[in-house]
């Protein structure tokens, strides 16, 4: 169940990103069953917020979960196969990757003029977290 939540998390934190990083504004709807979707456009810096909230559930639901069996069997179900399924991504990796991608979110909606010490120390600090060799990524 776990890994299940987290997908749902990290494609929310995907998608809130793309969109934050895309546009100027973007809806945040988390407005579930209904099949109606609000017309409240949130800016977006709220929108990338929002993606780095979901990255962070995503994250503490990875920490309570370890690489068995279930996980595997799990994650090669719900990873297409042209995706290499069977190249496994645990826990440990996938929180780099949301890292890499927290990262990815912070440098690409800030002016790199404007940036100060602490903007890059954030950057770096993430990405330092991030993907290395021999992870394997979605």
């Amino acid at each position: 169940k776990g890994i299940l939540r987290a997908w749902g998390y990290w494609w929310k934190g995907y998608a809130y990103s793309r969109l934050g990083s895309l546009y100027i504004s973007a809806i945040i709807n988390d407005e579930s069953g209904t099949g109606i979707t609000n017309g409240n456009f949130a800016d977006h810096n709220s929108v990338i917020i929002e993606a780095n909230a979901n990255f962070d559930k995503a994250t503490a639901i990875l920490a309570g979960l370890t690489e068995t069996a279930d996980y595997d069997f799990v994650f090669k179900n719900i990873v297409p196969s042209f995706n290499l399924n069977t190249r496994i991504v645990t826990p440990a990796m996938w929180v780099r990757q949301i890292n890499t991608y927290k990262a990815r979110n912070y440098l690409a909606n800030h002016k790199v003029a404007t940036m100060t010490t602490v903007d890059w120390t954030t950057v770096t600090t993430l990405a330092a977290a991030g993907m290395v060799k021999g992870v394997n990524s979605f």
